[in-house]
């Protein structure tokens, strides 16, 4: 075997290695998020504010950054800003205003999951990296 083929040899299992990686560390990421949602708290939002939005190419869905006022029977109310990727049909039912049944994650009070089947918490817009470090704890 002569050098070159050696070389060639080793940055193709390194590629599978780095592939295999990724493909398994994000089942991780997958599993915890669904952990986290599994264990929300059940809760009412009121729509405060409709921000800034985001076209997903390909998809039927906006990303669209929200300020909500979140409430429970045994916590006051608070407001906290989001992004949920919502269907564009259901964008309607995000104005200002309107009421959501939302979930909030139990280990951060500041990530708020739509507990709907026409939206959908954003991890990768998330405002700053709080959910993004939550989803790295587990």
């Amino acid at each position: 075997m002569t050098l070159s083929t050696f070389i060639t040899a080793a940055a193709v299992l390194a590629l599978i290695a780095g592939v295999y990686w990724l493909v398994r560390s994000g089942r991780g990421y997958t599993v915890a998020r669904q952990q986290r949602l599994d264990q929300a708290i059940p809760a009412q939002a009121r729509v405060v504010q409709v921000g800034r939005s985001l076209q997903q190419e390909g998809r039927n869905a906006v990303i669209l950054r929200l300020r909500l006022a979140v409430s429970t029977s045994d916590r006051p109310t608070y407001q906290v800003t989001t992004n949920w990727e919502v269907e564009t049909g259901s964008i309607p039912k995000v104005q200002e205003g309107k009421e959501v049944p939302v979930k909030i994650d139990a280990q951060d009070t500041r990530i708020i999951y739509p507990r709907v089947g026409w939206a959908r918490y954003s991890w990768l817009y998330a405002r700053d990296d709080t959910a993004k470090k939550a989803a790295k704890k587990k």
